[in-house]
């Protein structure tokens, strides 16, 4: 039995050798930052308990990349032209005063009822994230997705009270660049990459 023990080959050296690889597989997850689920083998399963759980470094960075921007102030102007005319025209849409079913019906966009509802939705939640410029880079792919439709229903269908194509191409260009260069310098995000 004690021979087992000293390491030449007994149940007790081959024990040791197993729990030595896998604090060296989770010293290597923990050092790189790991998560559970990725890379982890099977043997681990027993110390999964010091495996760093995935909300670390790797989700912040995301949202930091998110919401970092340059200290740009014109970039204002271009949340401005993109956020105003959004949200202002979703409101309108929500309301009723300028109703958008009979629009995507004509433009055959699948799903009217649902669409009708959702799109003024995320309008206004975009156009106040790019006015805010409070993640205004995902207001602005909110917009760009948004007003790819609307330019969409303005060459296929005709409706009353149709605003000019200009409308949604200018919002669609300062999406643009707003999801190029971030919110700015006068923005939330700006103040929080400070």
């Amino acid at each position: 039995m004690m021979a087992g023990r000293r390491g030449d080959g007994g149940l007790y050296a081959a024990l040791g050798q197993h729990r030595r690889r896998e604090g060296a597989v989770v010293g290597d997850l923990q050092r790189d930052g790991g998560c559970v689920g990725e890379r982890t083998p099977t043997r681990v399963n027993m110390m999964i308990h010091q495996i760093p759980a995935c909300k670390g470094p790797r989700m912040s960075s995301l949202l930091d990349s998110i919401r970092r921007t340059r200290p740009l102030k014109r970039v204002l102007i271009t949340r401005l032209i993109a956020g105003l005319p959004l949200a202002g025209i979703s409101v309108m849409h929500l309301v009723g005063a300028a109703p958008m079913k009979p629009i995507l019906e004509s433009a055959k966009i699948p799903i009217p009822d649902v669409s009708a509802i959702l799109a003024p939705v995320l309008g206004v939640l975009a156009g106040l994230m790019l006015l805010s410029g409070a993640f205004a880079r995902v207001g602005a792919a909110i917009a760009c997705g948004s007003m790819a439709f609307a330019l969409y229903a303005h060459l296929t269908a005709d409706w009353p009270d149709e605003p000019p194509i200009v409308l949604p191409i200018a919002v669609l260009a300062a999406s643009l660049y707003v999801l190029w260069r971030g919110g700015g310098a006068w923005s939330v995000d700006g103040r929080s990459s400070k």
